[in-house]
């Protein structure tokens, strides 16, 4: 009796888990969020890592028409794919 009671809520727990994690993943990213990150990788000059958000953060407002976020992440997005210098300055 113990072993169903425990198993079933396991199982309820494991769906309301799967639940909350499928419509998490489900949501399309937010570009406002992903340029904020983006930014703030950027002043710590991490800009290989920066890049890719700044890019993805550029697609998403130009499908929403925001000329102005969108032009912000594509100069951004530009920056990140400049060439690094070899070595220190």
């Amino acid at each position: 009796m113990a072993f169903s009671t425990l198993s079933s809520r396991h199982a309820t727990l494991l769906a309301a888990w799967a639940l909350v994690a499928s419509s998490a993943l489900a949501q399309p990213p937010d570009p406002v969020k992903l340029l904020e990150e983006a930014d703030r990788l950027a002043w710590m000059k991490a800009w290989s890592r920066a890049e890719p958000l700044f890019s993805e953060a550029r697609q998403l407002f130009e499908a929403r028409d925001d000329d102005l976020h969108a032009l912000h992440a594509r100069i951004g997005q530009l920056r990140g794919q400049l060439p690094r210098p070899a070595g220190p300055r």
